[in-house]
């Protein structure tokens, strides 16, 4: 009988909140977002399986959103209401960077992707790459002051003025 008053004494353990699409609250940078269940389907919704330059070589661009996340991530930051956004910099590279913005629901409303297009050959000045699902200009501005704040970072750090700069922005909406 003693053993079961201290079993119903002891405080119930606590469920630790999960960070997953669906509770997107609960994770907290990059690095959970992207081993959160749910994000690889979240992200092919916004994807559409195009082909990109952006680092180096043509690969998916899906692999290059994985890629310029996959290093030091930043604090996730609500920028507007009921929107998240995780960022980081690419594994590697202090230059290179991506940001994912998802509602409370687990939506992916924009990526972003600050690199240098290697078409032909790497240029020497960012270029920023917008994903959207639709033609939104609300997670566009986003995505845009974003750039814009890690130009002045870069500033701040003292990089060079052509790593200061984004010399070219483009808007991909998914291609249905």
């Amino acid at each position: 009988m003693a053993i079961l008053a201290g079993l119903l004494a002891a405080p119930m353990a606590q469920a630790v909140p999960r960070c997953e699409m669906a509770a997107i609250a609960h994770c907290a940078n990059a690095s959970q977002l992207l081993r959160a269940p749910g994000f690889e389907e979240a992200l092919g919704r916004v994807l559409d399986g195009r082909q990109v330059t952006w680092l180096a070589r043509q690969r998916g661009v899906g692999d290059v959103v994985r890629e310029v996340l996959s290093g030091a991530p930043d604090d996730a930051t609500q920028v507007a209401h009921g929107l998240l956004r995780f960022s980081a910099v690419r594994a590697g590279s202090a230059t290179e960077r991506g940001a994912i913005f998802v509602s409370g629901d687990g939506t992916i409303a924009a990526i972003g992707v600050l690199h240098f297009n290697c078409a032909k050959r790497c240029d020497k000045t960012y270029s920023l790459s917008i994903l959207v699902n639709h033609d939104d200009a609300r997670p566009v501005a986003l995505v845009r002051a974003w750039g814009a704040e890690q130009m002045a970072l870069n500033r701040e750090r003292g990089f060079e003025e052509d790593l200061a700069v984004i010399a070219r922005v483009e808007v991909l909406t998914r291609q249905d």
